[in-house]
Formats: structure tokens, C-alpha cells, sequence
């Protein structure tokens, strides 16, 4: 709607995988460790994305064979269940496409020109994208994006 020329794929987007309730809080800073940043930072706004288990990549999954049915694969491997105890294997949630009233769980508001930012959120399980997004196309900068959680999960870019 603000921003329809906005590629959202093209921006940094990190899988996150939840096996049971969890608290989380990720932590945006737009800087590198140990360096002092002397530009301002970019408008951007955080977003913690649930995704559907069909827009899910499976990889190998350990304890499976490979020819075994996708089926097998994504109960083995947890999703689309509440206790997803299944074998760690690569999983990992396709890119975000497009932000919806029914996707977006939580995110940090309209994009700001902040040099940190924190959002807060009780997760259910199932896979979600964490999707760092600039306001406009072609802003760039260092940042790191930390989390903490009261259980064990899986993130990877």
C-alpha cells in the first residue's frame, strides 16, 4: 500500500522453527559488534511471519530416507504438530512474498529510523519467517539480529 514498488524476497529473511509455546525476543541493531556506527540508520521494521507447512523446503531429513513420501517427511520432521519432537533435519520456510493481515504475527510497527529495536511474541508451533525489511528498495546497512527464547528452536538464514 506505501510501498508498491517493494520486493520483499529480496530482503534478509531468517527461518525460525517453534516445537512448543515459546516466549521470544528478537533484538534488531543496526550496526556491526564492537564498531561505532557514524551514519544514521535505515527506516526499516521487523516482522515475525507464521508460514503455511506446504510453503516449507525440506531438505534431508535424518532418520528418514530420502524416496520417503512428503508426507512422512513433514510429520518426521515436525510441522503441523504440537509436540514436533521429529529428526533435525533441513527445514527451512520458502521467502516471504507479501505481507497479510493473516500471515504477519507480530512485527515492530511502521519502519523507523532506529539504531535498535525489539519485538516480543508468544510463538505456537510451526515454522515462521523472520523478515528484516527496509522501507525502500536499494537501502542497505550492517545489522545483527539476536534472539532469545525461554526453549530451544531452530533459526537459520
Amino acid at each position: 500500500k506505501h510501498n508498491p514498488d517493494c520486493k520483499l524476497w529480496l530482503n534478509p529473511q531468517f527461518s525460525l522453527r517453534i516445537d512448543r509455546p515459546t516466549d521470544i525476543c528478537l533484538t534488531l541493531t543496526q550496526s556491526l559488534p564492537n564498531v561505532t556506527m557514524h551514519n544514521n540508520p535505515q527506516p526499516v521494521a521487523l516482522y515475525i511471519v507464521a508460514v503455511d507447512t506446504e510453503e516449507v523446503v525440506l531438505g534431508t531429513v535424518r532418520g528418514l530416507p530420502d524416496d520417503a513420501p512428503e508426507a512422512e517427511k513433514r510429520a518426521f520432521a515436525g510441522l503441523g504438530h504440537e509436540t514436533g519432537v521429529g529428526g533435525s533435519g533441513s527445514t527451512k520456510a520458502r521467502r516471504v512474498r507479501a505481507l497479510t493481515n493473516t500471515n504477519v504475527v507480530k512485527h515492530s510497527g511502521k519502519p523507523q529510523r532506529l539504531r535498535e529495536m525489539t519485538v516480543y511474541a508468544t510463538l505456537q508451533p510451526r515454522m515462521y519467517t523472520i523478515l528484516v525489511a527496509p522501507y525502500q528498495r536499494g537501502m542497505e546497512g550492517p545489522f545483527t539480529l539476536k534472539a532469545w527464547t525461554n526453549y530451544s528452536v531452530a533459526m537459520k538464514r
